[in-house]
């Protein structure tokens, strides 16, 4: 079989020897694709099917190069969430000259659309000469926070403490999150619950898209969606009923912004279904007036879970993350 198209069934994906090591990932809770990849339709999922189509292929390259995902935590687990948490390295020759990039895919705290949200998104940052890894953090049950933080803290100490093996600079990076994944990632901008709680270095810049920033001052499109991720992160049901020894005070990254937090370049679209735009115009606003350089790229079409945008009106929205990210500190 030679490269995967848009009308490969998942069955037959799934039998490439380059695939073959990061096949329960590629399904992390990426039931709507299975094996729908012929039918995937230019009126929901626009450009998605051909981005999905590019990130497998680059994915079978890098199987076939032998790189793995590479797990985070050791056996016996404390806790069973935690297996499967991994990172899956996008390494490119060169890459340790420029940050390396740590992409967070969104998935509801529930999945990992790493199909739309991760190889796409590293196979594009490649051809750009950025090493990017992709992370799967803790996802499931009640109460989930801060697990994915502890989650991106122990992927920042691999990629550094192996940073000539796997072409990044050390304590240089970027981080990019989409949707449940924004959420961690701007999070993770702030000190109170991010890098230096943990005591990581300060991240060059934050990409945030399409992220259900704070839930309180900014009620989703989809209140359903919204009231299902506060029981996901932070243990609180819609009726206020908390759980004890599991609840956790919900955390919101733009009442945590200071005059450090990392240059950010926000994206979405008019036409996300499940989130509201006022989400992303709380952070730019919250950032503006701490002094933080901050851009908001929205289009007018696109949907929720945009990826990279092909063929919608955020089509290039990664490349000029770049140019931002690079305007505000250049390598």
């Amino acid at each position: 079989m030679g490269k995967i198209t848009a009308k490969t069934k998942f069955a037959d994906i799934q039998k490439l020897p380059g695939i073959e090591p990061f096949k329960d990932f590629i399904l992390r809770g990426d039931f709507w694709i299975g094996d729908i990849l012929p039918h995937l339709t230019p009126d929901y999922f626009t450009g998605r099917g051909e981005d999905i189509v590019y990130g497998l292929n680059k994915l079978n390259e890098q199987g076939e190069k032998g790189v793995k995902p590479i797990f985070l935590y050791e056996s016996p687990y404390d806790d069973k969430r935690k297996a499967t948490v991994n990172i899956i390295p996008f390494s490119v020759e060169g890459g340790e000259k420029r940050p390396y990039a740590l992409v967070i895919p969104g998935g509801g705290f529930y999945s990992t659309y790493s199909t739309t949200e991760g190889f796409p998104i590293a196979a594009k940052l490649n051809e750009m000469g950025y090493s990017a890894f992709i992370l799967s953090h803790q996802i499931g049950g009640v109460g989930l926070m801060p697990r994915p933080l502890e989650d991106v803290s122990e992927a920042l100490k691999y990629i550094d403490s192996h940073a000539a093996e796997l072409h990044a600079s050390p304590h240089d990076y970027f981080a990019l999150g989409f949707s449940a994944g924004a959420v961690v990632d701007a999070l993770w901008g702030t000190k109170e619950a991010g890098y230096e709680k943990y005591g990581q270095a300060r991240p060059r810049a934050l990409f945030t898209v399409y992220g259900p920033i704070n839930k309180r001052k900014n009620p989703s499109t989809n209140q359903r969606a919204a009231e299902e991720n506060m029981i996901r992160c932070y243990g609180i049901f819609p009726d206020g009923m908390e759980i004890e020894g599991i609840t956790t005070k919900p955390l919101y990254a733009d009442d945590l912004v200071d005059a450090d937090y990392p240059p950010s370049y926000i994206a979405g679209c008019m036409d996300d279904e499940l989130v509201s735009p006022n989400h992303w115009y709380g952070l730019k606003e919250a950032l503006d007036k701490a002094g933080v350089p901050a851009v908001l790229d929205i289009g007018e079409q696109g949907k929720h879970g945009f990826g990279l945008g092909t063929g919608t009106s955020m089509e290039g929205w990664l490349e000029r993350a770049v140019i931002f990210m690079n305007e505000q500190q250049p390598e």
